[in-house]
């Protein structure tokens, strides 16, 4: 995967950076794998890292994106909506649908 930033912004108000990215690769990565890249690239923490979307670009084997790297997670909290925050991982299953299963 090959991640190049094509433009970044500092926003003081919100104490973050907006940075908006392309994705040269075949199958879309998963958020997790560009949240590691982007924390590689800026020295960031993963935590700090809110990816705002990510689109596939048709017949090319390109996607773009946006991402916002917060200084603390204070901020991030207070800036970001809430559904933000559960995009990108893995699904527990809970304790009923678990038992059903069975």
């Amino acid at each position: 995967m090959e991640l190049n930033i094509t433009n970044e912004v500092q926003n003081p108000v919100l104490e973050r950076k907006e940075i908006e990215f392309e994705i040269n690769t075949v199958v879309t990565p998963s958020r997790e794998e560009i949240k590691r890249k982007l924390a590689a690239l800026k020295n960031a923490k993963e935590e700090l890292i809110v990816i705002k979307y990510i689109k596939q670009l048709f017949g090319e084997h390109r996607a773009v994106g946006k991402a916002h790297v917060y200084k603390s997670a204070e901020m991030l909290k207070r800036a970001e909506p809430k559904y933000l925050f559960g995009r990108g991982k893995k699904k527990e299953k809970s304790m009923e649908a678990q038992k059903t299963e069975k």
